[in-house]
């Protein structure tokens, strides 16, 4: 008896494990990963709003370098932003920024945009003590901006936004290996009936230039190790 009992043991533990074996890979197989390094022109997945000159790159640089806008995202005007449609199911978003000619109002990151009355950014800009990242939000016209991190004047920094169909979260790192959540806002928040306008829900990589260096010429950022997960 007690042999019986020590093989139905054994049998249910095989079995739990190959559930739970069967069930990672179906998750895997499920999970859409593109990693994107920039050797070759952009796929038709990509969006680009605004004006589609301010988006190049060379392939012996490995990286996207993007115009800033001299417009804000809430200003009457089809914002620069390169990105993808905002899918209705998981997702994640991630890059490393690099904005060299970084200054005053100038800043630089990820956005997920309904409409101007209607978007959340986390974005890198010059501020007191350093370079910060900032949170922005836009909703019916209210406008809010929240600094979340503060660093020495490093000009490059990971940012991730994400999506679960409930919440929205935008995340930083240093490296790009260990993310600290900067903020998550319900998915409610950026749709038509909130934003007040009926906008290309598209999220993606966005600059803005408020400094008077665009006088002599536009500014650019520079976005690499993109990663972009759908499941």
């Amino acid at each position: 008896m007690q042999h019986q009992n020590m093989w139905k043991r054994l049998i249910y533990s095989y079995l739990f494990l190959l559930t739970v074996l069967i069930g990672s890979l179906q998750a895997s197989a499920q999970k859409e990963v593109r990693h994107y390094d920039f050797t070759e022109p952009l796929g038709p997945e990509w969006v680009c709003l605004g004006d589609p000159d301010s988006v190049f790159f060379t392939p012996e640089d490995n990286y996207l370098r993007v115009g800033t806008s001299l417009y804000r995202l809430y200003e009457d005007h089809v914002p620069n932003i390169v990105g993808f449609e905002r899918p209705d199911g998981g997702f994640s978003l991630s890059a490393r920024f690099f904005f060299p000619d970084c200054y005053n109002q100038d800043n630089a990151g990820l956005v997920l945009f309904q409409s101007r009355r209607g978007y959340v950014a986390l974005v890198m800009q010059e501020g007191r003590g350093g370079m910060q990242l900032r949170m922005h939000y836009q909703f019916r016209g209210w406008h809010m901006e929240k600094t979340v991190y503060t660093f020495d004047h490093h000009r490059s920094v990971y940012m991730r936004v994400s999506g679960d169909g409930e919440k929205y979260r935008f995340a930083y790192s240093p490296d790009g290996q260990q993310y600290v959540e900067a903020d998550a806002i319900d998915c409610s928040l950026l749709t038509p009936a909130v934003s007040g306008l009926d906008g290309r829900a598209v999220m993606g990589f966005h600059g803005f230039q408020g400094s008077y260096k665009f006088m002599a010429g536009r500014n650019t950022f520079e976005v690499d190790d993109v990663e972009y997960q759908l499941y």
